[in-house]
């Protein structure tokens, strides 16, 4: 007995040991992948700025240390970045997303064709990028690939994002020509069964086939772009498949594989979602023993000085977890950008963000400015 449990014993050291190694290459691996990535990117991106827009960016960095110094609201410049919602409309039933669980309270539909350009147009000068995604699946809009091309013509770094449902081989190579800078493609499972589980009414096999046909499109084209940026939300059903995903993904023959915590709206409610890996979630008891965001909430937000929304109403909205669009800042329907961008209601969201940002509901869920991956 005394032998079996000394050997069983340095056979559980050595698996300690192994399983260590093999953590600390998988690290390595991942840092230099993300430095790769890095640089690429850097380099992309490069072709898009220009001496306004860089002056653009110091203006609002100036503005936001200066407000956040003073407790004051300050606003240079227009914003370096949008995302521009293609349509609000989506064919999967995620359960914490607006649009597919059936909670969004806006209309459902399609943004008019004048009012992109309308915003595209107003901006141009100081857009470093446009992420072409909110709160529905782009691909639904049958003018994607055309405002993908009209953001080229325009000299700005386009981004969307897609439940991968959707990419045949014509698409792709439409998709390619349009000129589209980067793609996040969702995963969160490396089977149907896993896969399902969040995506709900998504075919597993779809997005290999969808991934497959985007890297034969820029092949046969000889294009680098888009970077293909495939991103896996971890959940208690699917933590166990992190590594295989990484694995996945260097098959796939896409860009980066990021692996991220989802926002889930009642934590306490949803614990069972949550992941037991404390490194994948944004979420920890409290002393009450009640769920919380990591980290402490602070009085500042670089993200609603320089990355607002506009819905497929035309609505400007102050960032993504704006959802319901309940703090917009106006419409460019009846008004611009710049005169919406230094409104009362914009300074007023502004001076409460620096004051006590917890006021707001969208706030008390955001990660903005708290680090919870580790």
């Amino acid at each position: 007995m005394q032998v079996q449990q000394m050997v069983y014993s340095k056979d559980d050291s050595f698996r300690k040991t192994n399983y260590t190694i093999e953590n600390s290459v998988d690290r390595y691996s991942d840092r230099m992948a993300c430095l790769n990535y890095l640089i690429t990117e850097i380099r992309y991106v490069w072709g898009y700025i220009t001496l306004q827009k860089l002056l653009n960016l110091v203006k609002l960095k100036i503005s936001y240390g200066v407000s956040v110094f003073f407790r004051r609201p300050l606003q240079w410049g227009l914003p370096a970045s949008i995302a521009i919602e293609p349509t609000s409309v989506c064919n999967l039933a995620c359960p914490e997303c607006p649009s597919g669980n059936g909670s969004l309270i806006r209309r459902r539909g399609n943004i008019s064709w004048s009012l992109f350009t309308k915003c595209v147009n107003e901006l141009k000068n100081h857009l470093l990028s446009a992420t072409l995604y909110f709160q529905g699946e782009p691909f639904l809009n049958p003018h994607i690939f055309e405002m993908i091309a009209y953001l080229k013509r325009m000299r700005i770094y386009s981004i969307t994002s897609t439940n991968a449902q959707f990419l045949s081989p014509k698409n792709c190579d439409k998709l390619v020509k349009s000129g589209l800078n980067r793609i996040i493609v969702s995963l969160d499972g490396t089977d149907q069964k896993s896969y399902a589980k969040y995506r709900i009414g998504g075919s597993y096999s779809k997005v290999i086939e969808g991934i497959q046909n985007l890297v034969a499109a820029k092949k046969s084209q000889r294009k680098k772009q888009p970077v293909i940026y495939l991103q896996f939300l971890v959940f208690r059903h699917n933590e166990h498949q992190v590594k295989e995903v990484k694995q996945l993904g260097r098959q796939l023959g896409v860009d980066k594989v990021s692996i991220k915590a989802p926002q889930v709206y009642d934590p306490e409610q949803n614990n069972n979602m949550l992941t037991s890996i404390p490194k994948y979630t944004r979420y920890q008891k409290n002393e009450n023993g009640q769920y919380q965001l990591k980290g402490k909430l602070k009085n500042k937000c670089w993200r609603s000085w320089q990355n607002p929304v506009i819905t497929v109403d035309g609505a400007l909205l102050p960032c993504c977890f704006d959802k319901d669009a309940r703090y917009t800042y106006g419409n460019i329907k009846n008004s611009d950008i710049q005169q919406m961008w230094t409104s009362k209601n914009a300074i007023q969201f502004k001076k409460t963000i620096l004051k006590n940002r917890s006021q707001f509901d969208i706030c008390r869920n955001c990660t903005e400015g708290i680090k919870y991956m580790h």
